[in-house]
């Protein structure tokens, strides 16, 4: 089979996934795909190119956004991908992995993930490897990212000590450690790098583009709201191998959110 192309739709990852699997008998040897499970930051690229949301713009509502109708389209696609087509390993199917990388081990032929594995990725000299940007929906493409900060305790014993190693960890000497894993924010280290010009890694420079907002930047509180209510849905969906109806489970969720987030806010008080 050819690679994919950037621009290659949901339905298209989905069959070259089905088409990937391979089985001895009912014993499936090769898994299609690797799907990011429960890993809600990983999901909502999916969400988004179907038009849906987790969130309001204002970060006050999640009735309306997290039961919307691309939201739900989008899970119940990802929940048919798991057990419809039965083309990635579940959460109790990657159990019996044990913590495995399937992509590089060749259990599984295609995975999404970030930025992080390629290093390893391409020094193992028993993979052959390329990457593609994500998949686009009907609502078009769309992408989410990780991030990390530095800062300092207020309460440290060591102010100078800890303002040193920051400059250390910001400065081009500990970016461009950084930078073998994570993308830096650093032009200088970049540019010395050639990261925008590297086959594994430029597509996930050139998804940048499309990256939406995500809901815990949206609210400092969705960690305490609508992350746990999502989260019991996709485990629920997991653990009953699919079995739940999404558009119910998700208009309870949303519910459920908005009343954790006012008691959020009231705690806060």
């Amino acid at each position: 089979m050819p690679y994919p192309q950037n621009g290659w739709t949901w339905d298209e990852f989905r069959e070259t996934a089905i088409r990937l699997t391979k089985k001895d008998g009912n014993r499936i040897t090769q898994w299609g795909a690797n799907l990011p499970g429960t890993w809600q930051r990983a999901i909502l690229p999916l969400i988004h190119s179907y038009g849906g949301s987790v969130i309001s713009d204002d970060g006050e509502k999640f009735v309306g956004y997290l039961n919307s109708d691309g939201t739900v389209k989008a899970l119940e696609f990802y929940r048919d991908m798991y057990f419809k087509d039965k083309l990635a390993p579940s959460t109790v199917d990657a159990e019996a992995y044990q913590g495995v990388d399937l992509f590089q081990a060749g259990i599984a032929a295609m995975t999404i993930t970030g930025r992080w594995p390629v290093m390893n990725y391409k020094q193992d000299p028993n993979l052959d490897f390329g990457v593609v940007q994500m998949p686009v929906g009907p609502a078009g493409p769309a992408n989410t990212l990780c991030y990390a900060g530095f800062g300092i305790y207020s309460k440290t014993k060591h102010p100078d000590a800890a303002w040193d190693y920051l400059k250390y960890l910001t400065g081009e000497p500990g970016q461009t450690l950084m930078a073998e894993y994570a993308f830096t924010a650093v032009i200088p280290v970049a540019e010395k790098l050639g990261q925008a010009n590297d086959e594994h890694l430029k597509p996930f420079l050139d998804d940048l583009q499309y990256v939406k907002e995500f809901p815990e930047k949206t609210s400092h509180l969705f960690g305490k709201s609508g992350g746990p209510a999502w989260g019991t849905v996709m485990e629920k969906m997991m653990l009953e191998n699919g079995n739940i109806d999404i558009k119910a489970e998700l208009d309870a969720a949303a519910a459920e959110a908005e009343k954790l987030l006012e008691q959020a806010k009231a705690e806060e008080q």
